[in-house]
């Protein structure tokens, strides 16, 4: 379930916190669910903290009632009953890569480029139409490497791009920003995911906006002004903690 959102020079597919709260899941409609089951073929890098992310997908379908509808893994039946999504943590591609890369910034800024590349040109590629990559610490990388090796990708895999894709084989692209870390609003990271933003506004493309999650709680209460880091520290507390108590832990929705 995403939306548009604003930014420098108007909207863009964005997935934040607006998006994390049980409502939201419950409000998607299975159609979605189901179309998604049947057309999309995920591959996503990452590392420790990108695997947040499927560490909650892991958990995602028995909570909400164990009917089998938010099933996933590889080698999917293509039919609606399986989500098809390779899960690379660490080592991108498997058998299909040359190129060692685990996670945006690892071993270095250009890795996860290429390893895709060579990913989706292999002759055994499973049909992945959906990229996604997360950042370990964003801190410290080039930021424009990222933008410009993510549109060079964009460009050859779209329909009618250098690789020869069409509408049916065409991939899309998922940015991603990298985690908050303590440093508050004007911090390093949270500069480097600005850039990240507006890039995706500017040009309209697909966001996983990671440090918008983690900088609220969720009632929507705004801790990245307060240096909220990735431990839900922030300065005066830690708002999971807080927001725990007095509340019933729930274990399923059924």
């Amino acid at each position: 379930n995403e939306s548009e959102g604003t930014g420098v020079s108007g909207t863009y597919d964005l997935i934040n916190h607006n998006h994390a709260h049980l409502e939201d899941l419950k409000s998607i409609p299975i159609e979605w669910i189901e179309e998604a089951k049947k057309n999309l073929n995920i591959a996503y890098g990452h590392t420790s903290h990108g695997s947040q992310l499927t560490s909650g997908m892991a958990n995602l379908d028995a909570f909400m009632g164990g009917n089998d509808i938010y099933i996933y893994g590889p080698n999917g039946a293509g039919n609606g009953t399986i989500l098809e999504f390779y899960d690379f943590n660490g080592g991108f591609g498997g058998a299909l890569t040359t190129t060692s890369a685990s996670d945006l910034g690892n071993p270095n800024d250009d890795a996860w480029a290429t390893a895709t590349e060579e990913y989706l040109d292999h002759p055994n590629n499973p049909g992945t139409n959906v990229i996604m990559w997360s950042w370990c610490n964003i801190g410290g990388h080039n930021i424009t490497k990222y933008l410009t090796h993510m549109e060079y990708l964009i460009s050859a895999y779209s329909a009618g791009g250098s690789k020869g894709r069409d509408l049916m084989s065409e991939v899309k692209f998922v940015f991603m920003t990298g985690h908050v870390d303590g440093a508050g609003i004007n911090g390093t990271n949270n500069l480097q995911n600005e850039l990240i933003r507006d890039h995706c506004s500017l040009y309209n493309r697909i966001l996983f906006d990671f440090a918008d999650i983690e900088s609220y709680d969720p009632d929507d209460n705004y801790f990245l002004d307060k240096n909220v880091s990735d431990s839900c520290s922030f300065t005066g507390g830690n708002w999971a903690l807080e927001w725990i108590v007095g509340k019933t832990e729930m274990t399923s929705t059924s």
